[in-house]
């Protein structure tokens, strides 16, 4: 870890006011270099450690461009922290950020893999990476960047080396695209310069609420470290849009995931005396929890069966999102009709049909209302079933012996999806159903929303609630493994063990592979939408027929597929060669 001694700091600082057609910026260029002379006034040195990247003076921002500076401060000039700070035009694709660069969104690559990148800068033997993003977070569709798929900025050496800690600061929550600001024009106001001002305002010291002292006596020197800055910002940003009176309009709160024990990311000297620590919070300053965050006191209330209380309280709030969430959960709680399938093996929708579906390891039947696909396996493993539903979209989803999977669409998602053991068979956990489906139904509402989040005793709680006698509940383990990926749990998602696509990507157990066959996992893409961005940084390959198959992707939680992606599924099922 980076202690309060003089470490090795270097910072890479991305400024794009114009990209393609989109309405130009005012201040993501400005943003950029303001960022990058703190940096020198932290002793960075410019050029080899310290390196800004704009389109101001009407160059061009590519991904080659920032990959090169990062690569020369990663294998030349080395590091002990990397700070990464963009600013500009950002979109959000299958719940993953991307940066959008000079070139985009016209050219599909000229933008920034954010999750890609993060993954890899874990590995890329730098001590801490940080990456701070003043960006928009809007869904893809509203300006016509579907296609966009963003490039990986740090170097991909494969695996190996040891994991460290990745921390990322986002100016606004990836939400649904209904809660999204769809117009770019309107989002400018929404994201420029009030972000990076708060976090300017706290890395030099103007913020005595967000400064530590030195663990060392004999320093008198103030930091900031990333937790506290998380939450400065969290509570501090919709402060400031309050006092700029657009607390109606505008609806900005940042994100952050941020590692528990990651190291300081700025150094106050003592000869800059900040001000007093006894900091006197407006009275009209509410802090609402972040929708994921609110999945820790969920998780604990199903534990201790106080969870209805618990969707009373968040409806109580008084913050709108919080209440539609709690809302939501309490719409999934309700109990799907609990029809028993005769094959002990099967496949039921709400909220559209079963029009056709494709299992090579099995022979099945559609019921009267095409609600439910009764399947017939050939052996006793699992496989790979493809799905085409009413809305004229599809799916490729597990199916398991002695389990029903039971799949969630509203208005052309896929919001959830379920893999339930049929009554009386070994799976069948020791809790109450009930008790699995509430917990079904908040990973669920808040993988919608945002994403599911969990951190320390909440985090004990649900993989203790979704083990059976058989292993975990396997849909709760891949909600679960997304969790533990953001706060770096590599061990435990393999212990997971459960040999869904996600999982074995997410622990790293496919990468450098080509899936097939041979690779055991189910199914042969990944299940939940988030999964897409981190192929390429696991360096993970899948069936030569779905070449072009992430372009299909439609906007959903869990991988949901065009006309077009349901024919190249069905197409590598039926060549053989995955399961």
């Amino acid at each position: 870890m980076i202690t309060d001694s003089e470490p090795v700091r270097a910072g890479v600082f991305i400024g794009v006011d114009r990209s393609g057609d989109l309405a130009r910026l005012t201040a993501a260029a400005e943003g950029a270099r303001r960022m990058h002379a703190w940096a020198l006034s932290q002793g960075m040195r410019d050029g080899s450690h310290a390196k800004v990247i704009t389109d101001g003076d009407g160059g061009k921002v590519s991904p080659d461009r920032v990959y090169d500076a990062i690569e020369q401060i990663v294998d030349g000039a080395g590091a002990d922290q990397l700070i990464v700070y963009f600013a500009g035009h950002g979109v959000n694709i299958n719940r993953n950020e991307h940066w959008l660069l000079t070139d985009a969104p016209r050219r599909s690559s000229a933008a920034i893999n954010v999750s890609g990148s993060a993954d890899l800068a874990r590995y890329c033997g730098v001590r801490h990476v940080v990456f701070i993003s003043d960006a928009c977070r809007i869904a893809a569709d509203g300006i016509q960047a579907q296609n966009v798929r963003g490039q990986d900025i740090f170097p991909n050496d494969g695996p190996g080396g040891t994991m460290m800690p990745v921390d990322q600061f986002f100016a606004c929550e990836l939400g649904r695209a209904a809660h999204e600001i769809r117009d770019p024009a309107e989002a400018i106001s929404n994201y420029r310069a009030v972000y990076t001002d708060a976090v300017l305002d706290a890395v030099t010291g103007q913020r005595a609420d967000v400064l530590d002292p030195a663990a060392d006596p004999d320093d008198k020197a103030w930091y900031v470290h990333p937790l506290r800055l998380k939450d400065y910002l969290r509570a501090e940003i919709p402060e400031r849009v309050r006092r700029m009176g657009h607390q109606y309009r505008v609806h900005q709160r940042p994100d952050a995931l941020v590692i528990a024990d990651s190291p300081w990311i700025a150094r106050i000297p003592h000869t800059e005396r900040p001000p007093s620590r006894a900091v006197t919070p407006d009275a009209s300053r509410t802090f609402v929890p972040h929708p994921g965050a609110l999945a820790d006191r969920l998780v604990e209330a199903v534990e201790t069966d106080t969870l209805g209380p618990e969707i009373w309280r968040v409806r109580l709030s008084g913050d709108a999102r919080a209440a539609e969430l709690a809302d939501a959960i309490e719409r999934a709680r309700t109990p799907v009709d609990d029809e028993r399938f005769d094959s002990d093996c099967g496949v039921r929708v709400v909220g559209t049909t079963i029009d056709g579906f494709l299992a090579v390891s099995a022979s099945g039947a559609l019921d009267t209302t095409n609600r439910s696909l009764r399947l017939q396996p050939d052996g006793t493993a699992g496989f790979s079933v493809v799905l085409r539903f009413g809305n004229g979209l599809g799916a490729v989803l597990p199916a398991l012996p002695e389990c029903v999977t039971t799949v969630t669409v509203d208005r052309d998602e896929m919001t959830d999806v379920a893999i339930e053991p049929c009554p009386g068979t070994p799976r069948q956990p020791d809790h109450p159903a009930r008790r699995m489906r509430d917990l079904r139904a908040i990973a669920a509402a808040c993988s919608r929303y945002d994403r599911f989040r969990l951190s320390g005793d909440a985090s004990s709680s649900f993989l203790r609630q979704i083990h059976g006698p058989a292993g975990p509940d396997p849909a709760l383990a891949v909600h679960a493994a997304y969790a533990l990926y953001e706060q770096q749990r590599v061990r435990s998602i393999r212990e997971l063990g459960t040999p869904l696509f996600d999982i074995a990507l997410l622990g790293r157990s496919l990468t450098g592979q080509v899936v097939d066959q041979a690779t055991g996992v189910l199914p042969f893409v990944p299940m939940m939408s988030r999964g897409w961005a981190l192929l390429g940084a696991g360096q993970v390959r899948l069936h030569p027929a779905l070449d072009g198959l992430d372009r299909t992707l439609r906007e959903s939680v869990w991988s949901l597929y065009n006309e077009t992606g349901v024919e190249l599924l069905e197409k590598a099922l039926r060549l053989g060669g995955v399961r």
